[in-house]
């Protein structure tokens, strides 16, 4: 059966919306033909299955299929937070205690299985948060898909950052862009004392959008779990 002909007889069933016939052509059309398969197949699980919500559901599994996703990440908060190890723990899976304070930016890749069988590409940058780097930031943010906005634990001040930070993402990477509000260094709080007011982080997180994680780059708490979160909430917003 030819492509052409596949789209007609798709479109013959009166269930299937043309607005979801449009949309997977759109797709479709972009590249990555010899994965026509898996959208028939697709098909005949709805049939099967008489799937309730199909439209989002078939649009979202032949993104999945046939899409590529590279996304930019920035990893932005006050110098000092932590920003550097959850890094280095999210993609190398180690940590040590001192790293030399980020010149301006690093960047580094990893692949992150955010849903089963679904993969994206993160290009994460790692924002040096010194005040001296301040004039030069905006140029990093272009482009940028999502931000972990971190904070430290046992910092007070790091804390009370976030907000103008928040407002530079927004200003420089877009009102709409996709965050995740990390309170870093969990590990420190048993010695050091709770200094910031976890309700209020919550509440301030939900907000504005987001969630509101605590991890450590020391022990690995909720770290893969902080940068999958981003992931999916991006994706989501583009669907």
């Amino acid at each position: 059966m030819s492509y052409f002909k596949f789209i007609t007889k798709f479109n013959g069933y009166k269930k299937i919306k043309y607005n979801t016939v449009h949309k997977i052509l759109k797709l479709i059309c972009i590249n990555k033909l010899n994965k026509l398969l898996n959208i028939i197949i697709l098909i005949l699980i709805y049939r099967k299955n008489k799937i309730i919500n199909y439209n989002n559901q078939i649009i979202r599994r032949v993104w999945s299929l046939m899409s590529s996703f590279k996304l930019k990440v920035l990893l932005t908060g006050a110098a000092a937070v932590g920003k550097t190890s959850l890094v280095q723990r999210f993609i190398k899976n180690r940590f040590q205690a001192n790293y030399k304070l980020t010149v301006g930016v690093d960047i580094l890749t990893k692949d992150v299985e955010f849903r089963a069988g679904e993969i994206a590409t993160l290009s994460i940058w790692d924002i040096g948060g010194q005040q001296r780097f301040e004039f030069i930031r905006s140029t990093f943010y272009k482009g940028a898909a999502g931000a972990l906005l971190v904070f430290d634990l046992t910092r007070e001040q790091t804390y009370a950052e976030t907000r103008k930070w928040l407002t530079e993402i927004r200003q420089f990477a877009g009102e709409s862009i996709p965050f995740v509000f990390i309170g870093n260094k969990a590990d420190l709080i048993e010695d050091v004392g709770l200094v910031i007011d976890r309700d209020e982080a919550r509440s301030f997180a939900e907000n504005e959008g987001s969630i509101y994680i605590e991890t450590s780059a020391k022990t690995g708490i909720n770290v893969d779990e902080a940068f999958t979160e981003l992931t999916k909430r991006i994706i989501d917003s583009r669907m």
